[in-house]
């Protein structure tokens, strides 16, 4: 074989080494490239998944569907999440309320996230204690779907009834006769009182006592739920 053949076989030799070897280095990144995809489509899946069960309406976290309790939101941690949901167990996963972390269970920085509007209620308590006569009415701002009434009567008047949209929800009539020694009426209500309402319409009160009522003898309690929208968002880093 000439000088010149054998200088060509060798050109030849290492221009297959080198097109090997990019091949190679080619191929190794492609397989890195779709091993990354391959987690980050899972890491989206698992995020999906946790995110709708959230927000359904018997998750853990939710009052209805896509209303979301203030006070389980306020309780979760590392454990809670991973009791609430099972499939996150084994998996970093951060939950976040308006980028606001509530609770996560590793790093999840690096993986998928999903994001789902959604309202976040909180039930509130609020009390009224106004006077009450035969025309009185209090007019509860905001529905709530039960009450508590206190009723503590000045002595000799007696609270014969408390009525809630119209419909008597509470009754003791006064005693016949009363007090034999002082003459007072006796009987009526007189204690606390849990009463179950419509939510589904702001509810009236009105009392029918015996004579006019001064503020404080009645007191109502009402436990509306105020809501306000957010962005409940889930991370996963499987």
């Amino acid at each position: 074989m000439s000088g010149r053949a054998q200088a060509n076989l060798l050109a030849l030799c290492v221009a297959l080494l080198l097109v090997s070897g990019a091949l190679g280095v080619a191929l190794a990144f492609a397989g890195g490239a779709f091993g990354s995809v391959d987690r980050s489509s899972d890491d989206a899946r698992l995020a999906d998944s946790l995110a709708a069960s959230a927000v359904a309406a018997d998750g853990p976290l939710a009052m209805r569907a896509n209303v979301l309790d203030r006070d389980a939101l306020d309780g979760l941690d590392a454990a809670s999440v991973e009791a609430a949901f099972p499939a996150a167990r084994g998996h970093a996963v951060r939950l976040t309320l308006d980028d606001a972390v509530l609770a996560e269970t590793g790093d999840a920085s690096g993986g998928a996230r999903v994001d789902r509007l959604v309202l976040v209620a909180e039930r509130q308590t609020r009390s009224y204690a106004p006077a009450f006569d035969a025309d009185a009415v209090l007019s509860l701002p905001r529905r709530t779907d039960r009450l508590t009434v206190a009723v503590t009567p000045p002595q000799g008047v007696v609270v014969e009834s408390v009525s809630v949209d119209g419909r008597v929800v509470l009754r003791e009539p006064a005693v016949a006769g009363g007090n034999a020694t002082t003459g007072h009426p006796t009987g009526g209500l007189h204690g606390t009182y849990d009463v179950s309402v419509s939510r589904y319409r702001d509810a009236t009160v009105t009392v029918a006592a015996s004579a006019p009522l001064p503020a404080g003898s009645v007191v109502v309690t009402s436990y509306p739920v105020v809501t306000h929208k957010a962005t409940l968002g889930v991370r996963v880093d499987a």
